[in-house]
């Protein structure tokens, strides 16, 4: 998490997006729409990788079912790519 709140892709994301802002759609920084801004894209940012946590966390709690039927559901995929070559002929 803490590696992704420093990720460069994300902040030259963001920089090219407020220089297409800037550019095209004439919007005009001060230094507090900035840092306004800023803390935006950090609230989502930890919003999103939050969710994910909480996500994980669910499907933790079901890795129980899956290692028990992984079996059938190997099979199951492997007879739905079957019949998919069958119809596709």
């Amino acid at each position: 998490m803490v590696l992704n709140l420093i990720s460069i892709q994300v902040l030259l994301y963001w920089l090219f997006a407020t220089t297409y802002l800037h550019a095209v759609l004439e919007v005009n920084f001060t230094v507090f729409s900035i840092l306004f801004f800023a803390v935006g894209i950090w609230l989502g940012k930890m919003g999103v990788l939050w969710l994910y946590a909480a996500f994980s966390n669910k499907i933790l709690g079901r890795i129980g079912f899956v290692s028990r039927n992984i079996n059938r559901i190997i099979g199951v995929v492997l007879l739905l790519a079957a019949a998919l070559q069958l119809v596709k002929g």
